[in-house]
């Protein structure tokens, strides 16, 4: 329990910006009005809501979701830090939270996290061969090409978080 409340206490669970209050998991509209790029940094997506606040979300996360300029979206606050810094996450087009989904693995890759653990990362095809970045947290092994199904936990960066992983055939 202390890890967890360590990473969390910190955070706020919602914050009123100009009127406008964002709650942490529940959705909100958003237009996309441009790309940005300040010289030296990455590309933005900057979003306005309904009440005329900017955000900025990275656009190299989201370049398979067809976000274009004049289009609504909704997106969830992922999380306030304790600086209230707001992090947004669009809907994805293809995959909703809670849903299990099938997967073939084509490549996958694994990192060390800031708190020393091993984060898998696999790059995954769904049934409509759409091509998609998933993270799963485990000592479990998938074969290279094999077929699973395994239900999306959350999607954070434009990545699936998967678990209740089972293979249904191994390639």
């Amino acid at each position: 329990m202390g890890a967890y409340r360590e990473r969390y206490e910190n955070q706020l669970n919602s914050i009123s910006i100009y009127g406008e209050e964002y709650i942490v998991g529940e959705w909100y509209d958003f237009l996309v009005l441009k790309t940005f790029k300040m010289p030296g940094t990455d590309e933005y997506f900057v979003l306005k809501s309904r009440n005329g606040n900017h955000f900025l979300i990275p656009a190299a996360y989201y370049k398979g979701y067809g976000l274009t300029p004049g289009t609504m979206i909704k997106c969830t606050v992922d999380k306030i830090n304790c600086s209230g810094r707001i992090f947004l996450e669009p809907e994805h087009p293809y995959f909703t939270i809670g849903k299990e989904y099938v997967f073939r693995l084509t490549d996958k890759t694994q990192r060390t996290s800031s708190k020393f653990r091993v984060i898998k990362q696999y790059k995954l095809k769904d049934e409509q061969d759409n091509e998609v970045l998933a993270e799963y947290v485990s000592n479990f092994h998938l074969p290279l090409h094999s077929l699973f199904q395994a239900e999306v936990r959350r999607i954070r960066k434009g990545a699936l978080i998967l678990g209740n992983v089972r293979v249904i055939n191994n390639c």
